[in-house]
């Protein structure tokens, strides 16, 4: 069973969520706060050895012309080095508005102005990894 871990990357919080190409269903898997690169990679691999991943994805954020922003380029770089370190593949996908999907998905599921006014990670990567699934071909 092919199964993927997806990678919302912040400045302060990594989202992840797994999900299977045979499901076709993304779920949040919780919230990571940023440390180091190395430290990030060590949780996550945990993460992944606990979800039986085969596979990553990881959101990228795109400037207009087509070329990756900073935070893209970061992504990029922190999925070569999980890549050399995991030894797992690494999928991209572009990751545009995710985070505003995730707030309005929020709302739309009746949170509270507490719960919405915080950040919504999780959700992020839930949504960039229903959206990676929802585009590969069936079987």
């Amino acid at each position: 069973m092919t199964k993927y871990l997806c990678i919302d990357l912040g400045e302060k919080r990594i989202g992840l969520a797994v999900g299977s190409l045979e499901t076709r269903l993304a779920r949040r898997v919780g919230v990571i706060n940023h440390q180091s690169r190395k430290i990030d990679i060590e949780k996550i691999l945990k993460i992944a050895d606990e979800n039986q991943v085969t596979c990553f994805v990881i959101g990228v954020s795109y400037q207009e012309d087509g070329s990756p922003n900073s935070m893209g380029r970061h992504s990029l770089t922190f999925g070569a080095a999980l890549l050399e370190i995991g030894g797992l593949p690494v999928e991209y996908i572009d990751e545009a508005l995710s985070t505003i999907d995730a707030r309005n998905v929020a709302l739309e599921s009746g949170y509270s102005r507490k719960e919405r006014g915080g950040h919504h990670d999780a959700l992020a990567a839930e949504i960039i990894l229903q959206s990676f699934l929802d585009r590969l071909p069936l079987s």
